[in-house]
């Protein structure tokens, strides 16, 4: 899972910062809200209207280092797959 942190109540995150989780193993929605529960044993609280994609090992690399955000690694996937179309 990908966001931008509004809220921490741990600390861990600034507002406003880019987070990438662990592998999420389960979600329970709760209204207007959906509980997300990763392998790493964290739970995030995140609105319900969300979007999901799958992306690689290499995509999720590149975004755990913080270097890009989720919409900046799918364009960038495209500009390959258009660049590897075009060989």
């Amino acid at each position: 899972m990908s966001g931008v942190v509004i809220d921490d109540e741990t600390f861990r995150f600034r507002p406003f910062e880019q987070m990438v989780t662990s592998k999420i193993v389960s979600k329970s929605a709760d209204e207007d809200k959906l509980e997300i529960y990763t392998h790493s044993e964290s739970c995030y609280v995140i609105d319900a209207d969300h979007k999901l994609i799958d992306i690689s090992f290499v995509e999720l690399v590149v975004m755990r280092a913080g270097a890009y955000s989720v919409d900046r690694v799918l364009e960038m996937r495209e500009q390959l797959k258009s660049q590897n179309k075009s060989h």
